[in-house]
């Protein structure tokens, strides 16, 4: 889906499949912008757009970590995180059991 091109010293283009790219100083920002791009694409596939989009599997335990600090009344905590098909994380109050 993407390709990863060195010009110079510092100087890095990374190029998506429909024609977008971007330029940068360091390949690793570069490509995070790239995966910024796809994620933005896959959004359109997810069959829960309600639910917030984690990036990785870090993130999305970041927020779930985050989901036991709500005051009572505030919602239930996030039990699990998945992987969705749109390619992005996803927290959930059910748990797994009945699931798979």
């Amino acid at each position: 889906m993407f390709t990863t091109e060195k010009l110079g010293p510092h100087q890095y283009v990374v190029s998506c499949s429909c024609g977008r790219s971007w330029t940068g100083h360091t390949r690793g920002k570069t490509k995070a912008k790239a995966a910024a791009h796809a994620l933005g694409l896959n959004r359109a596939l997810c069959p829960h757009p309600e639910k917030k989009a984690y990036p990785t599997r870090q993130a999305v335990l970041k927020g779930k970590a985050r989901t036991w600090k709500i005051s009572p009344g505030g919602g239930s905590p996030a039990r699990e995180v998945y992987r969705c098909r749109c390619l992005s994380w996803h927290l959930t109050t059910k748990s797994r059991q009945g699931r798979l």
